[in-house]
């Protein structure tokens, strides 16, 4: 199994994990491991195959679907070119050279999943949120625009209904997460995952023991699952310590051998 840090800066636990610094990226086979999910789709395009049709998970604290102008990212990726990690972090927007102020990066905690659904429409056949939030269609929507479909009703006639994607509340998802995933036999699944689900603010909302029920339903749909990026998102779980605490949790209960002090 393939095991690497694509990045880690050894004092991550003193540095500042925010919307546009990434401190540690560890891949072990098709799991990924950051600090905040910003590298989340440097990951995918890494692992997935550009043409493949794949379905998509997102279980997070936030939908992380802020819908930013995708020309940059389309440039980046543009011909099938390798893109290094550097590069997918450090690409900034362009301004006048009389603004002192460091450029604004593109791709920020909150707004890859629209920019590489903007590139790669294919890896989102299928969506599943399951967030704090109800997840629109509209919000998960390149166009901000909430699609619509028809359907015939015998009194009405043929009349119009939103599509959402699928949501799944807090007390479903330890329960019924490997039969949404495993429910599907010609896609598989990318799976992004944040541990600041169980928290808000200081607290943790959710037991370890639901902590661990959430992981055994992911190991049971692991066959069916192309890439598994996780993020710590320590700013969201109050601090390095819960953060940690709680991913170790994880990573044994996962079988993944990286674990951080």
């Amino acid at each position: 199994m393939c095991t690497v840090w694509h990045k880690l800066n050894k004092k991550f636990k003193n540095a500042e994990s925010r919307e546009d610094k990434l401190n540690i990226l560890y891949q072990e086979g098709k799991i990924y491991v950051m600090d905040n999910h910003l590298a989340a789709g440097w990951c995918w395009y890494h692992t997935l195959k550009k043409d493949e049709e794949y379905n998509f998970c997102h279980i997070d604290q936030h939908d992380d679907l802020a819908n930013d102008d995708h020309k940059h990212v389309r440039e980046l990726f543009s011909k099938n070119k390798y893109v290094s990690l550097e590069n997918y972090i450090d690409l900034h927007h362009k301004q006048s050279p009389k603004i002192v102020l460091p450029p604004t990066k593109v791709i920020l905690w909150d707004n890859y999943i629209l920019h590489f659904k903007a590139i790669h429409p294919k890896w989102f056949n299928k969506e599943i949120y399951a967030c704090h939030e109800f997840v629109s269609g509209e919000r998960c929507s390149l166009t901000g625009k909430q699609p619509m479909k028809d359907y015939f009703d015998f009194d009405l006639g043929t009349i119009q209904d939103p599509i959402h994607p699928d949501n799944i509340k807090c007390y479903d998802l330890h329960h019924f997460l490997a039969e949404k995933l495993n429910n599907n036999k010609d896609r598989l699944w990318i799976v992004n995952f944040d541990i600041d689900y169980f928290f808000h603010e200081e607290c943790q909302l959710f037991s370890n023991e639901y902590i661990d029920a959430v992981c055994d339903q992911i190991n049971q749909a692991m066959d069916k699952i192309a890439v598994l990026t996780i993020a710590l998102s320590p700013e969201c779980c109050y601090g390095w310590d819960n953060s940690l605490r709680v991913y170790n949790q994880i990573a044994k209960r996962l079988s993944i051998n990286m674990l951080l002090e």
